[in-house]
């Protein structure tokens, strides 16, 4: 659940950037933004809300990132002990092993995107 939400949130922050990027660079106002359009964006101000909101947005909710890190709090308040921290670390490297050895990941798919 906890990587859920921050991937949610984190997917959603990069949506509204690229939109907001997207839509500043449509000039001619069709709503197809072309690759000329996107190199350009002359106006700092757009990339310059880009950033301020990334700043301001950026961080995660530290629970939820505590929580995934092992460093949150157990139900009846207490702090994770040391060993049942170097427990969610160890699971956690268990799933990244199993996903870099996973053989799916070994080849490129033949269709990218739709394509032949």
């Amino acid at each position: 659940l906890a990587v859920k939400l921050l991937g949610d949130y984190y997917f959603t922050l990069a949506d509204y950037f690229l939109n907001e990027f997207v839509s500043a660079a449509d000039v001619d106002g069709d709503k197809k933004t072309t690759l000329a359009e996107i190199i350009g964006v002359k106006d700092p101000a757009v990339i310059e809300s880009i950033v301020k909101a990334a700043v301001s947005m950026g961080l995660p909710n530290m629970g939820t990132a505590g929580f995934l890190l092992g460093e949150g709090r157990k139900v009846d308040g207490r702090r994770m002990s040391r060993q049942e921290t170097e427990g969610v670390i160890e699971m956690w490297l268990l799933v990244l092993y199993d996903f870099v050895n996973n053989k799916k990941y070994d080849s490129v798919p033949n269709n990218l995107c739709g394509f032949e």
